[in-house]
């Protein structure tokens, strides 16, 4: 549609370079997040590997089946696996208590590995930070 005033149609001209620069720009700046995002979390990755401690090894977690194996087992299995994680009150359970109580009691042990790690990545940020090492001890302490 034209217009009927030459700066109405300068106007209009100016309005749509102006909506494409901004929209070229969105998008590299789109594009550039995303670049930014994936270095963080292959950074993020390589800390995680290299620097904290592996979770604690107590609890079984690499014998134990991962949650979704779990609804393939029988109620036997299931037992065995309680026993096997020394989970009490289990014998008279029916089969949908018992994945509920071992889903329950995996999602625990992973819950506690990562705030493990989470405590070992905030004391390596600490010592980056130079801070002294009884201030690190007295906040573990708390």
């Amino acid at each position: 549609m034209a217009s009927k005033t030459p700066f109405a149609d300068g106007l209009r001209h100016d309005m749509q370079t102006l909506g494409e620069v901004l929209a070229r720009h969105t998008r590299g700046l789109n594009e550039h997040l995303h670049g930014q995002a994936a270095r963080i979390q292959h950074r993020e990755a390589e800390v995680v590997n290299n620097f904290l401690p592996e979770p604690d090894a107590s609890k079984d977690v690499q014998d134990a089946p991962p949650l979704d194996t779990l609804d393939n087992l029988t109620v036997k299995k299931l037992k065995a696996r309680c026993k096997q994680q020394g989970l009490k009150g289990y014998s008279k359970k029916c089969r949908a208590e018992l994945l509920q109580l071992l889903k329950a009691e995996q999602a625990t042990v992973e819950e506690s590995s990562r705030l493990v790690r989470l405590e070992a990545l905030m004391v390596l940020i600490a010592k980056t930070l130079e801070i002294p090492q009884e201030h690190i001890d007295q906040a573990l302490s708390s």
